[in-house]
């Protein structure tokens, strides 16, 4: 039989020892290990596979090499040198696995194989018993209750060993970047159950990218872009609305130049961030919330939620939640995913000649190209998705200023559901159809009609 011990899974005790025990003596002690070893995995060959897959792997080989170093050198300091290389081979493992988990995606592959590989491996079978707690997506807590680990130690008279059994997860599973990993007591150090708690790190948004222009003017717009353009696709509209206006663009995550590496993350967030930076800058109330598409989206959800209080509400064409069942969501998704994804691989010239429409030039095509070029597949995968079925809250707060979605005649049969359900969540709401255009042509090719009809609904909900 192939022996247990060798170079590779003693190095880091050798290394521990060097100086204290002579290579020929660490050999020897290797020797009388692997023979206790193999006297106690004969003595329990009944126990299950799982259980085994403990015992022969981690347990009795630590006891073995305890009991082997014990005769030639004092127990206190055979447990240190055991202890020592135990926690510095969980810190490189826990280096590797650090490495290995660097990205959030990763993270969450690990959150739901962790959950698998702690019923699997540790679980009644392996000689574990443990109590299951439900605290919801990507956050296991679990309170062990029976462990072999103590249980074999201590039947073996070194109970003593377990600590470092205990310790080494928090070596291996402590320091990870977007990975919690808690433990306030363990079995092995004389708590009453080892109580585990592993979940997704939360992210730490990145403040939003707020342009500002006519900060002079008392009188606020706040404007949010369409999904798959930057906020400076208001461009032909600020020169003129910044003399009256102040104006206030996000750039909305994923689609803001300043930070390539952002991702768009879901309406709920973005409202919420936004939300906290007008409240935080003194605008609770401002002139007009105006969003179209994707920002539309955002607009009909900051309305609903009713923290900010505008003096009237535009909304350009914005899209609303399906309220279809899963799978299909995820189907219509896929589908717009797709189209955008292989809209980036196209030159502008060619991404030209698939869009429907007369209107572009050669410099507009070029904006959207680049546009798509530097959005993330995570972007636009959010952006659709999110679009397409963020909820809404629980209470819709009902609006006591003037809300009017507009659209373009052109778009009018894509819009459909998305009528009905403004006129179902907002009563009061007030349509507008621009003849000849299509969606998000308002600022963008009719910039002086824009103003004129945007300053004429501020005026009247003044009045």
């Amino acid at each position: 039989m192939k022996p247990y011990f060798n170079q590779s899974n003693t190095a880091e005790l050798r290394k521990v020892l060097h100086g204290k025990i002579s290579s020929d003596r660490m050999d020897t002690v290797l020797e009388r290990a692997e023979e206790i070893l193999a006297g106690m995995k004969e003595k329990h060959r009944d126990l299950s596979a799982m259980e085994r897959f403990h015992t022969e792997k981690k347990i009795f080989p630590y006891i073995a090499l305890y009991q082997a170093l014990q005769q030639v050198i004092p127990k206190e300091e055979a447990l240190e040198a055991l202890g020592t290389s135990s926690l510095n081979k969980a810190e490189g493992i826990g280096l590797k696995l650090k490495e290995t988990l660097k990205s959030r995606r990763a993270s969450l592959l690990f959150i739901n194989a962790f959950a698998v590989i702690k019923d699997l491996v540790f679980g009644d079978r392996a000689g574990f018993r443990s109590k299951q707690y439900d605290n919801g997506k990507n956050d296991i807590r679990f309170d062990m209750l029976v462990c072999p680990y103590h249980k074999w130690f201590s039947e073996y008279g070194c109970p003593e060993l377990c600590q470092f059994s205990c310790r080494a997860d928090e070596y291996v599973y402590g320091n990870l970047d977007h990975v919690v990993f808690e433990r306030s007591q363990t079995i092995g150090t004389g708590g009453e159950c080892c109580d585990f708690h592993v979940y997704l790190k939360k992210e730490e948004p990145q403040p939003l990218t707020v342009h500002e222009f006519g900060k002079e003017n008392e009188k606020t717009i706040v404007l949010f872009h369409p999904l798959a353009v930057r906020w400076d696709i208001f461009e032909r509209v600020i020169p003129e609305l910044s003399k009256e206006y102040h104006l206030i663009i996000p750039a909305l995550p994923g689609h803001d130049p300043d930070k390539p590496d952002s991702d768009y993350t879901d309406v709920e967030t973005i409202v919420s961030r936004m939300t906290q930076w007008l409240k935080e800058n003194g605008h609770e109330k401002v002139t007009c919330l105006f969003g179209c598409s994707m920002g539309g989206s955002i607009v009909i959800r900051m309305i609903a939620e009713g923290i900010i209080q505008p003096a009237c509400a535009v909304i350009d064409a914005g899209i609303t939640p399906y309220e279809l069942p899963k799978p299909l969501t995820y189907a219509i998704a896929a589908r717009d995913f797709a189209m955008i994804e292989a809209a980036k691989m196209l030159s502008p010239k060619m991404l030209g000649s698939v869009m429907d429409t007369g209107r572009m030039n050669e410099e507009d095509l070029s904006y959207v190209s680049d546009v798509l070029k530097h959005m993330s597949a995570k972007t636009a995968w959010n952006g659709f998705y999110s679009c397409n079925n963020y909820s809404m809250p629980e209470k819709i707060h009902q609006p006591d200023y003037p809300v009017v979605y507009w659209y373009g005649e052109k778009e009018k049969k894509a819009r459909k559901k998305d009528l009905r359900f403004v006129k179902k969540t907002f009563p009061a709401v007030r349509f507008i159809q621009h003849l000849g255009q299509d969606h998000a042509e308002s600022f963008t090719y009719h910039p002086e009609q824009f103003g004129k009809e945007l300053k004429e609904i501020i005026e009247e909900a003044q009045h």
